[in-house]
């Protein structure tokens, strides 16, 4: 029941805010949500691509676990159109995240939160728990979002079903 409010919250507000009329600005997601980069990897370009949205912390000992398979999903299925976003929840912001990002070497962007996102009052709604992990198809649509570890083949089928769809 929890998940479903929370599917239906994301729903309506990220299939508003995914997908933009402004078809030249492929980072307008974020710009919107005022989310900024800890480190610049170049665009993010969003628009067209299956997203995976990871809300994690580096005090969270299953969000930690789960970077690895992020990094493999990212490697495995990058050409085929996914995306992988992380998003680090963690207070201290930069102190913490930058050397994070560093010492896994992730090949996904990590974002800081917005203050409006910390507040619970961005398109994703308040982060009851971490990790969470949000799937948007092709067109901005929710596929799925759950808190806690996540069931891995489960997750990989779902992405490649979202990734032969067009």
């Amino acid at each position: 029941m929890r998940a479903a409010r929370l599917g239906l919250l994301v729903a309506s507000a990220l299939a508003c805010a995914h997908v933009s009329p402004d078809t030249s600005a492929p980072s307008d997601f974020w710009q919107a949500l005022a989310l900024q980069p800890v480190q610049t990897t170049g665009p993010v370009v969003l628009r067209g691509h299956v997203t995976l949205v990871s809300f994690f912390a580096t005090w969270c000992f299953p969000c930690i676990a789960l970077v690895p398979r992020l990094m493999q999903l990212q490697e495995a299925h990058a050409r085929e159109g996914l995306q992988v976003v992380g998003i680090g929840m963690d207070l201290e912001g930069g102190a913490v995240l930058e050397p994070f990002v560093e010492h896994y070497a992730l090949n996904f962007p990590v974002f800081y939160p917005s203050p409006e996102m910390r507040l619970g009052k961005s398109a994703f709604g308040a982060i009851p728990e971490l990790p969470l992990t949000v799937v948007l198809g092709r067109r901005g649509e929710l596929l799925t979002a759950y808190g806690g570890m996540l069931e891995v083949g489960g997750l990989e089928k779902l992405i490649q079903q979202a990734l032969k769809a067009k």
